[in-house]
């Protein structure tokens, strides 16, 4: 128990994050869903072509304001994005994050640089696997 303890005080830089995929908020839908696809990823970083982050679009948001209400696939991530994402920073404990994305319900979360820039994404999944493997002689 002490372990898992200890783990929480481990930063999301050194748990590890994921490179983050992005998206333009002027580009399709269809272009957002197919990276998704390609990638096997559930989210997609919204930025400018500056890299500030505008958004982030998920499975979820696909699944609950695109698919079966007629939408055209040639519209904009920008209508559909979750705009204004929490964020966290990657010297964050893994218990912000997850407590974070406990209290939210969020499966996923953009990392920021100390200029707000996005520089990684960390999912539910990549934080219980971290756990896992640390944990795994005490199983």
């Amino acid at each position: 128990m002490n372990q898992l303890l200890d783990l929480l005080d481990h930063t999301i830089q050194e748990m590890g994050m994921s490179d983050p995929k992005y998206i333009q908020g002027s580009d399709s839908l269809e272009k957002a869903i197919k990276m998704m696809q390609e990638f096997k990823i559930g989210s997609a970083l919204v930025i400018d072509e500056k890299v500030n982050l505008l958004g982030i679009i998920t499975e979820r948001d696909l699944l609950m304001k695109v698919m079966g209400k007629g939408v055209d696939l040639s519209d904009q991530v920008s209508n559909y994005m979750t705009a204004n994402p929490k964020t966290v920073a990657a010297n964050e404990s893994l218990i912000v994050a997850l407590s974070l994305m406990s209290r939210e319900g969020f499966r996923h979360l953009p990392v920021v640089n100390l200029d707000k820039k996005p520089i990684g994404i960390i999912s539910i999944r990549d934080i219980m696997s971290y756990f896992t493997n640390h944990l795994h002689d005490e199983l």
